[in-house]
C-alpha cells in the first residue's frame, strides 16, 4: 500500500526498551504520558517495519489507542495519534488482509481530514492517505462509489502538490492508477488517455536513481499496452516494451515485483507477435512467461493468469512450428489452470486478467 504520512514527524526517536523505561517513570495522570505512549508505539512500529513481527504492530496499535484516551482529538497531538493509528491499521491490513482493519483505517483517515481544513499544512497528506486506503478497498470489494471519491481526493491533493513539491510524483502516480482502474471498469477512453499523460508527468519527476522509478515505468507501460489494445497504434506497444525492459533492469532477481514485470513484457511481446508475426517475439514471450511462472508458486494470486498466458503462447508456437511438445505442455498447463479456476475465487476476474493482466503496483 502506497502511503505518505506526516503524522509521525513530531514524535521523538526512541528505542523500545528506552520507551518502556520512560513509560514507567510517567504513571497514569502524568502530563506527558500520552507522548511517551505514542513514542513507544512508534518504536514498535519501526521494529515491525524492520522485523515484520505482527505482535509489534498489534502492540503499537494498543499504545496508540491508550495515547488517544489521554489526548482529545481536537488537539494537534490527538490528530497525530489518529493519523499514526490509521497507518498501523493500514499496515496490519497489508499483512493480514483483515477487512475490518482497512475499514478502521478509513474511518480514522476521514476523522483526521475533517479536522485539517483548507490551509492546514498536512491536508494534502491526509487527502492522499485516505485516497490510497479507499483505492485498496475498491480493489478488494469493487465498490463503485470508491473510485469516484478516490479520484476526487487525489485531484485535490495534486492541487496542493504544485510543481517541485516532493510528493507531487506520488500524487500523479496514484491518480493515474485510479483513472486506469476506472477505465478497466467503465471503458472510458478519456480516463486511459489521462492516465498515460499523468504517468509520463510522474516519470519526468522520477529520474534515474529515484527509488520509485520502476513503479512508474511499469504502470505507464501497462497503460500504453491497454491503449494499444484499444487503438492499435503500434507505437504505444513499442514504447510499452521499451519501458518494461527498463523496469526489469531495476527489478533484478529477488525483487518482489519482478514476476509482474516479466508477465507484462511477455504479454506485450505476444501482442506484437500477433500484430507483426515476428517469431522471436513469441519465443521471448514464452521464455519470459516461464520465468514469471517460476516466481508465482502454488498459492500465488497471479499463478493462474501466468499459467493461462503461457498456455496461449505455447499454443501459438505450436500453430507456427507444429512441435507437439508445445501442444502437450499447453494441455498440461491448461489442466492446471482449470483446477485453480475451479477451486478459487480468481475465476471471477479471469476473463479480464488473462492475456491482459494489469498487475499494477501501488
Amino acid at each position: 500500500m502506497s502511503s505518505q504520512c506526516n503524522d509521525t514527524q513530531w514524535l521523538q526517536q526512541t528505542t523500545f526498551p528506552a520507551g518502556e523505561a520512560k513509560l514507567e517513570r510517567r504513571p497514569p495522570g502524568h502530563d506527558v504520558r500520552d507522548i511517551v505512549l505514542a513514542n513507544l508505539a512508534r518504536a514498535l512500529y519501526e521494529r515491525f517495519e524492520k522485523e515484520r513481527k505482527i505482535d509489534d504492530l498489534n502492540e503499537a496499535i494498543t499504545f496508540h489507542r491508550a495515547a488517544l484516551e489521554l489526548r482529545p482529538l481536537e488537539n494537534d497531538n490527538g490528530l497525530c495519534h489518529f493519523g499514526c493509528l490509521a497507518l498501523c491499521f493500514s499496515k496490519r491490513y497489508d499483512a493480514l488482509r483483515v477487512l475490518s482493519d482497512l475499514e478502521e483505517a478509513i474511518i480514522l483517515r476521514r476523522a483526521v481530514l475533517e479536522l485539517r481544513p483548507l490551509g492546514h499544512p498536512d491536508r494534502a497528506a491526509s487527502l492522499y492517505n485516505l485516497a490510497c486506503d479507499l483505492l485498496v478497498r475498491f480493489q478488494k470489494q469493487a465498490d463503485m462509489h470508491d473510485p469516484e471519491e478516490v479520484i476526487e481526493l487525489h485531484r485535490t491533493a495534486l492541487e496542493l502538490h504544485p510543481s517541485q513539491h516532493p510528493q507531487r510524483s506520488s500524487s500523479l502516480c496514484q491518480l493515474a492508477i485510479c483513472l486506469s482502474s476506472r477505465y478497466d471498469n467503465q471503458d472510458t477512453v478519456a480516463d486511459l488517455e489521462e492516465a498515460v499523460t499523468l504517468g509520463r508527468a510522474a516519470l519526468e519527476l522520477r529520474l534515474p536513481g529515484h527509488p520509485g522509478r520502476a513503479e512508474v515505468l511499469h504502470n505507464l507501460a501497462c497503460d500504453l499496452r491497454k491503449k494499444f489494445q484499444r487503438q492499435t497504434d503500434i507505437r504505444d506497444l513499442e514504447e510499452a516494451i521499451e519501458l518494461l525492459h527498463a523496469t526489469l533492469e531495476l527489478r533484478p532477481s529477488g525483487h518482489p515485483q519482478r514476476s509482474s514485470s516479466l508477465h507484462q513484457l511477455a504479454i506485450c511481446l505476444s501482442g506484437r507477435y500477433d500484430n507483426q508475426g515476428t517469431v522471436t517475439d513469441l519465443e521471448e514471450a514464452v521464455t519470459l512467461g516461464r520465468a514469471a511462472l517460476e516466481l508465482c508458486p502454488a498459492g500465488h494470486p497471479s499463478r493462474v493468469v501466468s499459467l493461462y498466458n503461457l498456455t496461449c503462447n505455447l499454443v501459438a508456437r505450436f500453430k507456427k512450428q507444429a512441435d507437439t511438445r508445445d501442444l502437450g505442455e499447453a494441455i498440461e498447463l491448461h489442466r492446471a489452470v482449470l483446477e485453480l479456476w475451479c477451486t478459487s475465487l480468481s475465476h471471477r476476474h479471469f476473463g479480464t486478467d488473462a492475456k491482459s493482466a494489469s498487475e499494477r503496483t501501488a
